[in-house]
This record gives structure tokens, C-alpha cells and sequence, in this order.
């Protein structure tokens, strides 16, 4: 029996990625895994979770360069978006992206109370108190909030589209 799972990322070397079931309750959140001493995103690491327990869908935060950022910064952002579209296609999982204005006008729907004025600046504590295990410690986990809030996101998009199949199927992709 598979898990059903839809996954969240943010991309970017600071980046997370984090997995949600239906009932929006965390399978598993990662840092960006990078390969030792280097500053190379780990790709077999998100393989090896993507091919583990296949997600009925993979929702990544849209990135483009922006202005301030350099011609080496904006690549090797990129690059990074580029390498987990890459391997969420490879696993077999259907991808798409989010653009943050999207993702963000979509938490106060999903989640009642929370105040649509400034919502960028307390995404962290709305991920801490939606979510008070996943493992944010400081403001430098941005990332890992805005991964499970796209997460949670992609839950909505998958029972919307009706991506989510009986938990007794023996292939998550493949309709019931």
C-alpha cells in the first residue's frame, strides 16, 4: 500500500522540500540537500524520496531572477529549480509551479484567520503553528515554510483535479 503524498518546494540552495498527505499532516521535510563540503544541490537524495513514495503531484514555487541579483546568483538559482523539475519528472511525478502571489493568496482560503495584509512576514509562524513539528528553528527557514505552505497548496490543486486514489491501489498514478 502506498502513501498518497504531494510534495512542496522551495527552491534554491536554502530552499526545502516537504511532503504532505490528504489530511495535510507532514510524510517528511528536508533542508535542500546539498552533497558534503561542496554547495551542489544533492540530487540523489530528492530522487530517492520522490521514487520512494511516488506524489501524485509535485508543486515548485515559480522562480525568475529579480533585480539586485547577479548574473552567477540568477544561474545558479535557476539551476536549482531547474534540478528538482528535472528529477520530479524523472520519478514520474507530475510537476508544476507556483508563483508566490498565487501560493500566498491561497493559505487564507485554505486556512481561516489568517490575515491577508503582510502574509509574506508571518508564513513562518503560520507554518510553526499549522505544522509546530516541522523542524523551522529560525527566520533562515524561510524556505521550509514557504515549502510546506506550497505543499499545502498542492493538496488543494490534487483533490480540485481529483489526483488522489484509493489508498489500496497499488499505483498511486495509475486510476483506480
Amino acid at each position: 500500500m502506498r502513501r498518497m503524498l504531494v510534495v512542496g518546494v522551495d527552491p534554491g540552495k536554502t530552499g526545502a522540500i516537504v511532503a504532505l498527505r490528504r489530511d495535510l499532516s507532514v510524510a517528511w521535510a528536508i533542508r535542500m540537500p546539498l552533497l558534503r563540503g561542496t554547495r551542489d544541490i544533492d540530487s540523489a537524495e530528492i530522487f530517492a524520496r520522490l521514487t520512494r513514495d511516488p506524489p501524485v503531484l509535485v508543486l515548485q514555487e515559480f522562480v525568475s531572477s529579480r533585480p539586485g541579483n547577479g548574473v552567477k546568483q540568477a544561474f545558479e538559482f535557476g539551476r536549482a529549480a531547474e534540478v528538482c523539475r528535472s528529477l520530479s519528472i524523472a520519478a514520474g511525478a507530475p510537476f508544476e509551479t507556483v508563483t508566490p502571489a498565487t501560493w500566498q493568496r491561497m493559505i487564507p482560503d485554505l486556512y481561516p484567520g489568517v490575515d491577508r495584509q503582510d502574509l509574506k512576514s508571518i508564513v513562518t509562524r503560520f507554518a510553526l503553528r499549522v505544522w509546530p513539528l516541522l523542524p523551522i528553528r529560525c527566520g533562515a527557514d524561510q524556505g521550509m515554510a514557504d515549502a510546506a505552505c506550497v505543499a499545502a497548496v498542492a493538496v488543494r490543486v490534487a483533490e480540485h483535479r481529483k489526483l488522489w486514489r484509493s489508498e489500496n491501489s497499488t499505483d498511486a498514478r495509475r486510476p483506480a
